[in-house]
């Protein structure tokens, strides 16, 4: 009998890709991204997750013709496939999970027709064809979009004028008003900015700054100016993004944290594992917050649970804490103009 060998194989393969012809066969409306099969989860942190925005069109069909123009990073996506979406490590890397319709999920960057979305504390991969977000539709997903559509509308439809208050940027959110970006700018370049473990003196001076009334022999000591809310004491820092889209935190909002969350007073220097930061707004739907660490840029919630991961924290006194800051108090410098 003639031995077998590769070489019809790989003929045909070869021919396939010249041609532009699948070389297998798929049954069924399932895509390469949209899948049934059981996946066993692994956590793998592979990438740098740098919000970098990578604008170049794909090949994957999209409709790159004006449908992302003005796309930005961090933004909201939501999942938009049959069954369930294929979680990857990178792109068409292995999957590592699936997520079902409707799952909301927080994109770092794009990357060519893949998005970088933050998983657990680490990053992953979802085709652009099943994922919605403000910027663009899921061209393969069969469900409609939970979003406003942006395409320019008719001329006989009034644009409404840009406004900088009420829901659009003021003070009341939900987006980032711009008061409170010029009041960060302002405390960048200040004293409190450049010394070590001024949280409490540079988080006061950026409120102070963005127009929050308040005495200036107190506005580098919010936690006397202003009432504490305890509302959601005891809550974990990286669920703070849940209340800012549950409408629990305000733009402007100081946030007190600490592992020693339930005790009085709330400020102790010398011992307490502690950290003040401000909730900013929304950035392209992802909730943002600003504090004297990373270059005092906006931040998501990961980035700020994770300045918080070490340091005083983690001294045995606070162990049974599990060594975690949590919230143990909510400042509003605005509440007098809300």
């Amino acid at each position: 009998m003639k031995p077998f060998t590769y070489a019809p194989v790989a003929g045909i393969l070869m021919l396939a890709a010249v041609l532009g012809l699948p070389a297998w066969a798929e049954t069924g409306s399932q895509s390469p991204f949209d899948s049934d099969d059981p996946v066993a989860i692994q956590y793998q942190q592979d990438r740098s997750g740098q919000g970098t925005v990578l604008a170049n069109a794909g090949t994957g069909g999209a409709e790159d013709d004006g449908e992302t123009t003005g796309e930005a990073y961090p933004c909201e996506g939501t999942v938009n496939c049959h069954r369930r979406q294929n979680v990857r490590t990178g792109p068409w890397g292995k999957i590592i999970d699936g997520f079902v319709p409707g799952t909301r999920v927080q994109i770092v960057a794009r990357e060519g027709d893949w998005y970088r979305i933050r998983y657990g504390n680490t990053f992953a991969f979802l085709h652009r064809s099943l994922v919605d977000t403000p910027f663009a539709k899921a061209y393969d997903g069969p469900n409609p979009s939970p979003y406003p559509d942006r395409k320019k509308p008719s001329t006989t439809t009034p644009i409404p004028a840009p406004t900088t208050t009420g829901k659009t940027g003021g003070i009341n959110g939900p987006e980032i008003p711009a008061c409170l970006l010029k009041g960060l700018e302002a405390a960048k370049k200040s004293i409190w900015f450049r010394t070590k473990d001024k949280c409490l003196q540079f988080a006061g001076t950026l409120v102070a700054e963005a127009g929050a009334k308040v005495k200036k022999s107190q506005a580098i000591y919010p936690h006397l100016a202003y009432k504490p809310d305890t509302s959601l004491r005891g809550a974990k820092i990286n669920t703070l993004d849940e209340a800012a889209l549950a409408g629990k935190l305000k733009p402007g909002m100081l946030i007190h944290v600490k592992v020693a969350y339930d005790k009085d007073p709330a400020y102790n220097p010398t011992t307490n594992a502690h950290h003040w930061f401000a909730y900013m707004g929304l950035q392209n739907g992802v909730p943002m917050f600003a504090d004297c660490l990373r270059q005092g840029r906006l931040q998501t919630i990961d980035e700020v649970n994770r300045n918080m991961a070490a340091g005083r924290a983690l001294l045995p006194q606070y162990k049974p804490y599990g060594n975690i800051r949590r919230v143990t108090a909510i400042h509003d410098p605005f509440a007098d103009q809300r």
